[in-house]
């Protein structure tokens, strides 16, 4: 490898953490906050690395950088999202905080991006963990109370995740050392007690992908997050738990078949379960946040099934990340739509229910594109019981979309200044970039959504969804509507200093100088009290497996 690439695999990577540590130097802060929300476009100068390798031996236990062509179109994905993101963040959020949350904007796009390029087992979990503490930054932006609740229950469901990843890392690794990722699977397929080691792997990266029931943190952090941290959450940070996947599970291998079966179930469980849990809710970003803790139930169904039938892995593999990549589009949109709704209601009437339609799966639309690739991969001898899976499943996200779109909907005020252009550029991403994506990779895919019986099957639940959605508008009153709390399976716990909910009355003491400091003081105890237990369930993880 040429030194030319060597620069490239270790400079662009790194110039994001220049940038946030220049943002508190006085005489460049500002220069900086411009600049920032565009540093995310530096990565498309890593494309050069497409199916190549940068060596960095002195770098941790020697480093690869790369980039594999089946990561490209979630690459692409995390550029898109975190550039409009971080454009539209500079234009909606106050300037007093701008600084602090570029900060760990940065910082999170760091690790968010090595998740892609690197190609080693020691690099890749440096760059997950980076990615998990720094998106705690953007959770507590705003310093409310719910926001540090959101947050202590993010960290500890964190925790118990990286647990179960540095766990089933161990193992991998005292087997094969430092593992090359091209290789990943073929090493988990050789592991002894891999079954086990693949079922780590599966829950652990599954807590990313809000897998119920390792969700509760996804729908409490999502609403108390800024809007453009919520776009990028949902949009592509979840999606580094099937990076982690695609990377450590066998797929196209034998040695699977337990974690397969975990996912397939636990799949379709998470599907209806987001739906269930996300109509009951009032507002708009939280009916999102249960939206795509539905959607990745649906992905978790696809690797299952991928592992379940290694014959069959690289064509669901492949319907997984157009999945993926069509979701993240969409839910991005959809999520700084809310922005919008606020400042430009007109633009947000014209264009918010396009993404809506492409996450509901209409036809023609990205999402139809995606579906058609996921129903088309399905295995022969399982479609007949996954095929009214799938259309329970699209007629549950059209309801969900319906619900999103009635709580969120415009309901009159005036064009305000705002940023409208990120917005405008990102609903023209859902509708375009997928499609793009399926040419370049198989033109053919390109083909199935135009088909007869794929255009009955993708309108059929859409209109099924919206016919339900118009009775229910039109005959259920709003108060016989069941509402469930936020993160839903917290609410079931004792009570616990920093987890459960903030009252009404905390509310009202939150401007007491006396009672902040108290608060604060009890706060920090019961963040000792859970940093610790959260390090003895990670050394139960990692010496028990070691053990055995």
């Amino acid at each position: 490898m040429t030194t030319a690439c060597q620069i490239i695999a270790f400079g662009l990577p790194i110039l994001p953490v220049i940038a946030s540590l220049l943002l508190f130097v006085p005489r460049v802060t500002r220069p900086m906050l411009r600049l920032a929300p565009w540093l995310p476009l530096t990565a498309v100068g890593l494309l050069a690395l497409n199916d190549r390798v940068a060596e960095l031996p002195w770098l941790l236990l020697g480093t690869r950088i790369g980039l594999e062509t089946g990561m490209v179109p979630l690459f692409v994905l995390a550029i898109i999202v975190w550039t409009v993101a971080g454009v539209h963040a500079r234009r909606s959020l106050p300037a007093d905080r701008s600084p602090a949350f570029f900060f760990f904007w940065l910082m999170t796009w760091t690790g968010n991006l090595c998740i892609f390029i690197t190609l080693d087992a020691a690099s890749f979990y440096a760059a997950y963990a980076t990615l998990t503490f720094s998106a705690y930054g953007l959770i507590v932006h705003w310093f409310r109370p719910a926001d540090f609740r959101a947050g202590r229950v993010y960290l500890v469901m964190a925790v118990a995740g990286e647990g179960m990843v540095i766990a089933a890392l161990l193992v991998l690794g005292s087997a094969f050392g430092n593992v090359p990722l091209e290789s990943g699977r073929e090493f988990m397929a050789l592991l002894p007690h891999g079954q086990w080691v693949a079922l780590l792997f599966a829950l652990g990266f599954g807590l990313k992908m809000g897998l119920v029931p390792l969700h509760v943190w996804l729908p409490l952090a999502h609403p108390q997050a800024p809007v453009p941290a919520s776009g990028v959450l949902s949009g592509v940070i979840v999606k580094a738990g099937l990076v982690g996947w695609l990377r450590f599970l066998p797929l196209g291998h034998d040695g699977g078949e337990l974690a397969g079966t975990v996912l397939l179930a636990g799949g379709v469980l998470t599907t209806f379960y987001g739906f269930a849990a996300g109509i009951a809710q009032v507002r708009a970003k939280s009916v999102l946040a249960y939206s795509t803790v539905s959607q990745m139930g649906l992905i978790a169904f696809v690797i299952g099934l991928a592992l379940q039938h290694p014959v069959h892995a690289p064509t669901l593999i492949a319907a997984a990340v157009m999945l993926a990549l069509h979701h993240g589009l969409a839910k991005s949109a959809l999520f700084i739509s809310v922005d919008l709704v606020r400042t430009q209601p007109a633009l947000a009437r014209a264009l918010m229910w396009l993404p809506a339609l492409a996450v509901a799966g209409a036809p023609l639309t990205s999402g139809a594109l995606a579906k058609t690739l996921v129903k088309s991969a399905i295995p022969a001898a399982e479609r007949g019981w996954l095929e009214p899976v799938l259309l329970a499943g699209s007629v549950a996200t059209t309801l969900l979309m319906a619900r999103f779109l009635a709580v969120a909907w415009p309901r009159g005020g005036e064009n305000a200044p705002g940023p409208a252009a990120p917005w405008i550029v990102l609903v023209a991403a859902v509708a375009t970039v997928p499609w793009a994506a399926a040419v370049m990779t198989d033109p053919e895919w390109v083909l199935h959504p135009f088909e007869p019986g794929y255009l009955i099957s993708s309108t059929l639940p859409v209109a099924i969804g919206t016919l339900l959605g118009l009775a229910a508008l039109r005959w259920l009153r709003r108060d016989r509507l069941p509402q469930v709390p936020e993160g839903d399976l917290i609410e079931l716990l004792p009570a616990m200093p920093g987890i459960s909910p903030v009252s009404k009355a905390d509310r009202k003491r939150i401007d007491n100088p006396a009672v902040v400091l108290l608060d604060r003081a009890e706060s920090g105890f019961s963040d000792l009290a859970l940093a610790l237990l959260a390090w003895l369930i990670i050394l139960a993880l990692i010496f028990v497996p070691a053990l055995i």
